[in-house]
Formats: C-alpha cells, sequence, structure tokens
C-alpha cells in the first residue's frame, strides 16, 4: 500500500520541523513538502497533489482558512485538516473546506490516527473542543426535554440551531457533532433522543461527517 502523502504548511519552521520528525515514525505516511505561508502552500499542493494537508491558520501573507478556501476549489480529493492554537476559527475553517480541526498540543499518536481518518473521508476534530459543544448540546436538549422522554425532530433542530449561533458554527457541523456522541432512533413514540452519549464525551477523537 501507498503511504499517505502529506504537506505541511505553517509559518513557523521550528513547528514544520517537529511536525516532520513526528510523522517521519509512522510507516504509512510521507511528507512530500513545507510551506511557510499561503502562496508556497498553493504552489506545493498543485505541484504534489498530497491526501492530506496539515494547514496553520495565522500566517503572513494570508491565512489558512483562505488557504483553504481556494485550494478546495482547485484539488477537490484532498483533505485538509486544521492545527492551530485558537478554538475559535472551526466554523470559518469547516464552510472553508477542511475536514478536520485540531489544537496544536495534539499527540503524536492522536495526530497520525487523524491523518488516517481524514484520509479515508472523515472528520478529526480536537477532543477537548467536542467535548465542550457536546456538552452545550446535551444540557440544552435535556432542558428542551422535559417534561418529556425525548426530543422531536423539530425540537433537536431547534437545539442545533442555538448552539450553532452560540458557538459561531454552521448548523450542519454542529449536528455532526452532536449526533457522533448523542445518537437518535425511531421507535414508536418517534423521534426519540438517547442521552448517553454525554457520559462518553472523554472518549471522543474521531467521528465520520
Amino acid at each position: 500500500m501507498l503511504p499517505i502523502t502529506v504537506l505541511l504548511v505553517d509559518d513557523h519552521q521550528v513547528v514544520r520541523e517537529g511536525l516532520r520528525r513526528m510523522l517521519e515514525l509512522e510507516d504509512d505516511i510521507r511528507v512530500i513538502g513545507e510551506a511557510a505561508n499561503m502562496e508556497e502552500a498553493l504552489h506545493l499542493a498543485e505541484l504534489h497533489s498530497p491526501d492530506v494537508i496539515l494547514m496553520d491558520i495565522k500566517m503572513p501573507g494570508g491565512d489558512g482558512v483562505e488557504a483553504t478556501r481556494r485550494l478546495k476549489g482547485k484539488l477537490s480529493t484532498c483533505h485538509i485538516i486544521m492545527l492551530t492554537l485558537y478554538e475559535e476559527y472551526i466554523a470559518e475553517a469547516i464552510e472553508a473546506g477542511a475536514v478536520g480541526y485540531l489544537l496544536k498540543d495534539v499527540k503524536r499518536e492522536e495526530l497520525s490516527q487523524a491523518i488516517r481518518v481524514a484520509y479515508q473521508g472523515q472528520s478529526p476534530l480536537d477532543a477537548s473542543l467536542t467535548r465542550k459543544l457536546v456538552g452545550e448540546f446535551a444540557s440544552l436538549a435535556k432542558e428542551k426535554a422535559r417534561p418529556q422522554p425525548g426530543l422531536s425532530e423539530r425540537q433537536l433542530g431547534a437545539a442545533h440551531a442555538e448552539i450553532a449561533v452560540r458557538r459561531r458554527l454552521v448548523p450542519s457541523v454542529c449536528e455532526n457533532l452532536c449526533g457522533a456522541v448523542c445518537p437518535r432512533q425511531r421507535g414508536n413514540r418517534g423521534f426519540q433522543f438517547r442521552y448517553r452519549g454525554v457520559e462518553r464525551t472523554e472518549d471522543i477523537r474521531l467521528f465520520p461527517v
């Protein structure tokens, strides 16, 4: 099997070198290039057509969100993971076409797995950010569910929309986050909501879009 090819995009050389050393320990991942700004990223991506791009957000000459938007317009099959210090750009990144969003304190094993999962067409998201969003959703959903044992499909949509506004998220992204750990099911009493996901949010690392 051919290795997953990765392009590193970060304006700090020490970060790029650290990422390269980490990923070189994986037999199925190969770093094919490094870019320090948006223009370099666009050029190298078109030249090498990497499977996955690890993209920083704040860079000189154009941010990672804009670079993602432009790259997805040219290389639709490329999987872009935002790797950043900042939580607050997740909505813009996903809207621009990123499939994943990780913070830079991610562990090597988690980063490698995120690359594999993104390559398979799924969405890796930072666990702490996911827990915060799911916690918000669970609290709000429970409030809206009282005194009924379950939420209607319309109520669930309202809950997703409300959290999306609070967290500056695209509603569909919010729905995906919540659905990953709080599965819904149809039964004799209609559209039901199960809260068991709330107790296992610590296990969240990756989930499919």
